[in-house]
């Protein structure tokens, strides 16, 4: 990712911004964790891409050293279901959605609601905007 972000620092202009955003640590794991319990596609319950940022800390520091300014944002983005239909009309058309896995879903989104008035996944995402001589 840093070297294409280095590379594309030609085609702006002097004083020119990029603004890049991918996803950050640990979206969706709480649906991960879950459907682990059930489906022998995911080994881990959480895939180690899902545990780091988009873009490493060494790769920031490359582009600290080929930018004039690097500003880096961690969007906490909770996505919050008042029912556990209402998360079920979310998951259903997810590529996570596992049908073997829909009892337990329910039950585990039925009692957080019950403790806390919603299901909140997290959507998390890094973003960062680099910036030219």
């Amino acid at each position: 990712m840093a070297d294409i972000l280095v590379q594309a620092r030609a085609l702006l202009k002097p004083g020119g911004s990029i603004f890049v955003c991918g996803p950050d640590a640990f979206c969706n794991t709480k649906v991960m964790r879950v459907i682990s319990r059930y489906d022998d596609i995911l080994q881990d319950p959480i895939p180690p891409r899902m545990l780091r940022n988009f873009i490493s800390e060494a790769q920031l520091d490359q582009l600290r050293q080929n930018f004039a300014r690097v500003e880096v944002d961690y969007l906490e983005n909770p996505i919050r279901f008042p029912s556990v239909d209402a998360f079920m009309t979310w998951w259903v058309n997810h590529d996570l959605y596992r049908a073997h896995a829909e009892d337990e879903m329910r039950r585990v989104v039925a009692k957080e609601i019950a403790e806390t008035g919603c299901f909140t996944l997290n959507k998390n995402a890094m973003g960062f905007t680099l910036t030219t001589n």
